[in-house]
């Protein structure tokens, strides 16, 4: 009987011993980039989603080049003559001497959106301004962006901040660095004295798709890209991990990033732009929308630098309203202050400071 009850108890326990195995074996397999996971032991794990996740749980990197652009749901997909025609107009402006008036800003970088125009687009504002000159990032209540997105930081360098300065430097054609508005000259003229190297020619405004531009721009959002699905859409969200992905089924892909992501790139950045270069790389006519503080702008860059033949759009909190769900900050209330404003034309004139387009 012992004996019998002894053979019993092996035959469990190698039982037990195969399952175990069946499923670490699936585990190891489940990664869609081998060997780019966090590492089980870090203490950033519970952010695992910032190299797999989408909203069937996983990534799908195609080794084949997609059809460039084959946007089914967007108005100018087939007609050529109307792209053709808008992008003339783009070219024969004196865009190349000023910024344009800041809704016909917008509505240049949605004709690229919707004409299959590759470009990328980062945006710097204040918390940039800080980073970069090595200014703490205050983690307090005031901040609100810490409130809205949490990250901050302790000020001097990092591997974050020293790229940022690098993708604030790029100078590529069709590479947008969108700064402030007029009313903050002082942080203009820094960033061109010390960073920005582009010409006018691809410097936008920070706030182009927020405040009085954001009602236009949740318009397309809602109206335009939105509407495909996961069969037609060539759309991939890479944006903070407070993002509600079940409303999200619109998008190809999701891949969330972690909230504190300045102290998470000190530790994973390597890694990081690994992953997301690969997906770049492999993956042609896929329009990026962003939303994930300065790591964001980072990404962008070295995304762009490794495949020109996407769109990689820094959109940042005007995204909050359709990714998260709820309204973040008062631009999105056209009656408000914030709602009312706008930038002033202004270039880069020969002795890197801002110049306003008088009359």
């Amino acid at each position: 009987m012992r004996q019998h009850a002894f053979k019993v108890l092996l035959f469990v326990v190698g039982l037990l011993a195969f399952a175990l195995f069946v499923f670490n074996s699936r585990e190891a397999n489940s990664s869609t980039i081998n060997n780019n996971n966090p590492p089980p032991n870090n203490p950033s794990n519970q952010h695992v989603n910032i190299v797999e996740h989408n909203v069937e749980r996983n990534v799908t990197v195609s080794t084949q080049p997609t059809p460039q652009i084959p946007h089914a749901y967007r108005t100018y997909k087939t007609n050529k003559e109307l792209c053709d025609k808008k992008l003339q107009e783009i070219e024969n402006s004196d865009r190349s001497q000023y910024i344009f008036e800041f809704s016909k800003e917008l509505d240049m970088l949605l004709t690229y959106i919707r004409c299959g125009v590759p470009f990328a687009i980062i945006r710097a504002g204040d918390g940039e301004y800080a980073l970069t000159e090595g200014k703490p990032w205050s983690k307090g209540p005031d901040n609100v962006d810490f409130n809205n997105d949490h990250w901050g930081w302790k000020g001097g360098d990092g591997k974050l901040v020293s790229q940022l300065r690098l993708a604030l430097g790029e100078n590529s054609p069709n590479f947008y660095i969108a700064l402030p508005c007029e009313d903050w000259a002082d942080a203009v003229n820094h960033f061109f004295a010390k960073l920005v190297k582009q010409p006018t020619r691809y410097i936008s405004y920070a706030t182009v798709f927020i405040n009085r531009n954001y009602q236009t721009f949740k318009k397309f959002l809602l109206d335009e890209l939105i509407p495909g699905n996961m069969e037609s859409s060539n759309i991939a969200l890479i944006i903070n991990e407070h993002a509600k992905v079940s409303s999200l089924t619109w998008a190809k892909d999701v891949f969330l990033l972690p909230n504190d992501g300045m102290d998470w790139f000190e530790i994973e950045g390597d890694r990081t732009v690994k992953y997301f270069t690969t997906i770049a790389r492999n993956t042609n006519g896929t329009t990026f929308l962003f939303s994930g503080g300065p790591m964001a702008k980072v990404l962008v860059w070295h995304m762009w630098n490794t495949n020109k033949n996407n769109q990689y759009i820094d959109l940042g909190s005007a995204s909050d309203e359709i990714v998260k769900g709820m309204q973040t900050r008062p631009f999105t209330d056209p009656n408000s202050m914030f709602g009312k404003h706008f930038c002033q034309r202004y270039r880069r004139d020969d002795d890197n400071r801002l110049q306003l387009k008088r009359g």
